[in-house]
């Protein structure tokens, strides 16, 4: 009886916290998905809180060129640089292997973001998230 009971009110527990935002993300979280926006985006697969980290860049390990090393570089490689780098005053940041990008490489930017990233480079939802809608930012804050 007192086992039925646990089933009981564990179930109880799980469709009454079935629809709250996510507390944690993790690779399961996100998806590529054409975007409205521009090209492919990175889509929730779940609602997520506001103020939750987003694992959009799990192990990630960048490159970085000086722009007089970027001159150097052939059409190709300049393509795939200015299409998903950050730029900063001294060059060029970007995924160390293009056929293995991480997620996060593929968000968009809008000028109504729904997430936003602190000084290390860590994503956070800037409001509550609903499940299939795109993460979008602002590149103007890289």
């Amino acid at each position: 009886m007192v086992l039925l009971n646990r089933k009981h009110i564990l179930g109880k527990l799980l469709l009454e916290t079935k629809h709250l935002p996510k507390r944690k993300t993790d690779e399961s979280s996100f998806i590529l998905r054409p975007s409205k926006i521009e090209g492919v985006g990175v889509s929730t697969t779940c609602d997520i809180g506001k103020g939750v980290f987003l694992e959009l860049f799990p192990g990630a390990k960048t490159r970085f060129i000086t722009y007089a090393q970027f001159k150097k570089l052939n059409p190709l490689e300049k393509n795939f640089c200015t299409r998903y780098g950050v730029e900063d005053e001294n060059g060029i940041h970007f995924p160390k292997n293009f056929s293995k990008m991480e997620i996060g490489w593929y968000l968009n930017h809008g000028n109504k973001p729904n997430a936003h990233r602190d000084g290390n480079y860590d994503y956070f939802a800037s409001r509550n998230i609903k499940g299939s809608e795109e993460i979008i930012i602002d590149y103007r804050e890289l």
